[in-house]
């Protein structure tokens, strides 16, 4: 199959007669591919910043278990009998007394 050229040898199909088509198309493609690159790069950012937030999050909830865990190891001794009770707890277990803290 033989494709007619025009006298630069381009083939027609290839050709632009009218510069402007050929700028048009140009700028078409390039802010085509400058839209797709922003919403790929704009798009992991977000990911990251969300991932990010994730985490945050996830060190906050093992600090506040930790700070959870200390206070119900950590032993105290009760003001009225001298036996030891956890921190957290609301009476003693040995007494029945109520804890002041």
């Amino acid at each position: 199959m033989i494709h007619k050229t025009d006298k630069a040898g381009f083939p027609y199909f290839l050709a632009m007669s009218d510069n402007f088509t050929f700028v048009i198309a140009f700028f078409a493609i390039f802010f085509g591919a400058a839209i797709l690159l922003a919403i790929v790069v704009f798009g992991t950012q977000s990911r990251n910043e969300k991932n990010k937030r994730e985490h945050q999050l996830a060190l906050e909830k093992i600090e506040l278990e930790k700070e959870r865990i200390k206070k119900a190891i950590i032993m105290i001794p009760c003001q009225y009998c001298g036996g030891l009770i956890p921190q957290a707890s609301t009476q003693c277990p040995n007494c029945g007394a109520k804890s002041t803290k």
